[in-house]
């Protein structure tokens, strides 16, 4: 990668970026993740991304006109089926995709379409910069604590400032605070937390430790990491180390890069013994329009959680009416049976303990309204 970056900027050096040549209004200012003051118009027109947060993005700004340009594998991410239906008009937009032929960044192809802003690393802003163009946002992709909140709040208060809807993400994390709470209070008050592993993929990879946000989640669902003390994001890939660690229940993570089931750990010769596959507590974790991340989706999360381990717990709405009245207030949007379909991968989860319970009202999960 390193000889690529070195050929990019000495071709910039021997062709002179191209400067804008109207800058922002004067005092027209967000501070970034790395505390930096950038000079932007706000609202933002046109905004290109390298980072994985287009769909916060447009959740602040309600609206995915400004999004002017993606990584590929973000493109393919963006359009999964719950974000389209959200943003119908993006699944169609395809001139966003990078042209650069690697998922690397083209810092020629930021000079060229001369975008409102960059949400990128901040290793790759520096090299931004260097080359001519200021407006980077930069994230710092090393410190957790800089984007890691449960809520993102940090980041979502930068996407305010940049959409020049600062009073929408401030509402949005009003939102999670107080869903975050209805969680909290339907778990009996003597309830011990449950001791839970995330696994990640087919190699039986779970996730460690080291972003906080899932922990939190984790507390607020009334269950605990059994990984949360390993270093790295994902832990010891063994059967072994989940027979140690002897987890109550087994969530498996929702991403559009792997399909891992409950089914694949039943079928697993080495689990047959493992307590929670004995006991059908093995559940496909739900997947929203924004990685069940960030103020909106990870309320939904904990309390899709918590109602799976604590069966005594009382609260006071299904977990389907929560799902319906979440998209409808933030976007306006009617959840249908097939929306909670995708969302709660309600076959491959059908087997799993509890899991018909935790949907309550039928009429609910069949989409409130529609």
């Amino acid at each position: 990668m390193m000889p690529l970056l070195a050929i990019a900027v000495l071709g910039l050096a021997l062709r002179p970026p191209h400067v804008r040549q109207t800058p922002p209004p004067e005092g027209a200012v967000v501070e970034d993740l790395m505390q930096r003051r950038v000079p932007l118009k706000a609202p933002a027109q046109r905004v290109m991304f390298d980072q994985p947060m287009v769909w916060h993005y447009m959740t602040v700004d309600e609206t995915d006109a400004h999004v002017a340009t993606l990584y590929p594998y973000l493109w393919k991410e963006a359009r999964n089926a719950l974000l389209s239906r959200l943003f119908p008009d993006f699944a169609q937009r395809t001139p966003l995709v990078m042209r650069a032929e690697t998922n690397m960044l083209s810092i020629e192809q930021v000079l060229m379409e001369d975008p409102d802003a960059v949400i990128t690393s901040d290793w790759f802003g520096q090299l931004l910069e260097t080359a001519g163009y200021p407006y980077t946002v930069q994230l710092d992709t090393f410190r957790a604590d800089a984007r890691d909140e449960p809520d993102k709040a940090a980041l979502f208060r930068l996407l305010g400032a940049m959409t020049g809807k600062p009073d929408r993400a401030e509402a949005l994390l009003r939102r999670y605070r107080e869903a975050i709470e209805r969680v909290g209070a339907g778990i009996p008050a003597d309830a011990e937390p449950v001791g839970v592993l995330v696994v990640n993929n087919e190699y039986l990879s779970f996730v460690g430790g080291r972003y906080e946000s899932l922990g939190a989640l984790l507390r607020a669902a009334g269950a605990r990491n059994l990984a949360e003390n390993v270093r790295g994001f994902f832990g010891p890939a063994n059967a072994e180390e989940l027979y140690r660690l002897d987890p109550q229940a087994v969530l498996l993570l929702s991403s559009p890069y792997y399909s891992l089931t409950p089914q694949t750990l039943y079928e697993n010769p080495a689990l047959r013994a493992l307590d929670a596959v004995q006991q059908r507590r093995v559940y496909r974790m739900p997947m929203g329009a924004s990685r069940m991340a960030g103020p909106v989706e990870a309320p939904l999360l904990a309390a899709w959680l918590a109602r799976l381990l604590h069966p005594d717990g009382q609260w006071e709405t299904s977990l389907c009416e929560d799902i319906a009245d979440t998209y409808r207030e933030v976007y306006g949007y009617t959840f249908t049976a097939h929306d909670f379909e995708t969302m709660l991968h309600l076959r491959d989860n059908a087997q799993a303990a509890g899991f018909r319970r935790i949907l309550g009202d039928a009429a609910a999960c069949a989409g409130l309204g529609a």
